[in-house]
């Protein structure tokens, strides 16, 4: 998972991107799914999980319907930056990865450079 999440960050920084965009998706999912939770709480101790359940189910329960409009918005703008094509040269998050001519290895030498 954590090696996931830095790639994705990766990516992003590829773009021009912040690496923040993914963890206000991530922070908006738990604040969603704890809301969800204490209302569903609430309706347990009423007794009332069915008809929450049915309420939830037909679409009348607008602060968690907007929250999963809000949240796919951000999953689509999320995937739609993965799948853009990087910054040409240098960006604020560093060098250009397919700019083969820059790029330098562990050892200080430009990739492809022969001893």
């Amino acid at each position: 998972v954590i090696a996931t999440l830095f790639a994705q960050v990766r990516r992003l920084h590829d773009v021009g991107r912040s690496g923040w965009w993914l963890v206000g998706g991530l922070l908006f999912s738990v604040v969603m799914e704890a809301a969800f939770i204490v209302q569903l709480m609430a309706a347990a101790r009423s007794r009332a999980v069915p008809q929450y359940i049915e309420a939830v189910a037909h679409g009348q329960h607008p602060m968690l319907i907007g929250g999963l409009v809000a949240l796919t918005a951000l999953s689509v703008t999320l995937f739609v930056f993965s799948v853009l094509p990087g910054t040409v040269g240098d960006n604020r998050y560093g060098g250009d990865p397919l700019e083969r001519d820059k790029t330098r290895n562990l050892r200080g030498r430009l990739v492809g450079e022969r001893r």
